[in-house]
């Protein structure tokens, strides 16, 4: 599952990313801010992953 899983870390640190820009707006006004957000998702997931 987790290979699986793996194969969509882009999809899931989009949908993380939107989550998290509806609770934080000032992420979606900043280029540099959203970027690397989307690279902290990315990497989360991908730790849970490999963990898992």
């Amino acid at each position: 599952m987790a290979t699986e899983l793996l194969t969509n870390v882009s999809g899931l640190a989009d949908e993380m990313l939107r989550y998290l820009v509806t609770r934080i707006p000032e992420t979606v006004e900043d280029d540099e801010l959203r970027g690397l957000t989307l690279g902290s998702c990315s990497s989360n997931i991908e730790s849970v992953q490999v963990a898992v």
